[in-house]
């Protein structure tokens, strides 16, 4: 893995109180939720794609990236639930990191945002 691979800083929010849950008991994604940090990371951030469309008559633009960061139990035990924000710009995890080589070398997470 190549050092200059990981030249984006993140910080890693879990939510800690939010007044709506789902059926499951988990933070629903539209509710307000208050965050703290989970943990802070350098990562690699490489955009796939972005797309503009219409939710209940308002245009709205959607960007996704693919998340890489080196593994450690921190990153390991992040969940779906989590968000990441990099400078200004907050996205949400689309589920759990995954680790997709199964070498515990590195974890992968999809960004919207």
């Amino acid at each position: 893995m190549p050092a200059g691979r990981y030249r984006n800083f993140v910080t890693i929010q879990k939510p800690v109180a939010a007044p709506g849950r789902n059926a499951l008991g988990e933070v629903a994604r539209t509710s307000e939720a208050t965050w703290e940090t989970h943990c802070t990371a350098w990562v690699s951030i490489e955009a796939r794609g972005s797309r503009e469309f219409n939710k209940r008559g308002i245009t709205q633009d959607e960007v996704s990236a693919v998340m890489l960061l080196r593994h450690s139990t921190d990153a390991a035990s992040v969940l779906g639930t989590y968000r990441v924000k990099h400078g200004n710009k907050i996205y949400a995890l689309s589920g759990p990191l995954i680790d997709p080589t199964g070498k515990r070398a590195e974890l992968q997470g999809e960004l919207i945002g």
